[in-house]
């Protein structure tokens, strides 16, 4: 079972200050599948596991999709809330 906690993001707001943004989904999976890709890679490397190694990348290269789709989600939301 996989428990993915809400992440908080403190991004500039238009007045100056900071405002807390929470993730969506796909980025806080996003981020998650990294993690877990960085450290499946490194102890791939670490044992000479070369199919854990690559699972590893792999998991990185989908975190990365997961995290751009989210990042282009969250864009659009922002800029039908300022209308």
């Amino acid at each position: 079972m996989r428990i993915a906690q809400p992440e908080i993001d403190l991004r500039p707001s238009k007045e100056g200050g900071h405002q807390m943004a929470a993730m969506n989904k796909q980025q806080a999976e996003g981020k998650f599948d990294k993690a877990k890709g960085e450290v499946k890679e490194v102890a791939g490397k670490a044992v000479g596991n070369e199919r854990l190694e690559a699972e590893g990348s792999l998991d990185k290269v989908k975190g990365n999709v997961k995290e751009g789709v989210g990042n282009v989600k969250e864009a659009v939301r922002e800029a039908t809330d300022g209308d």
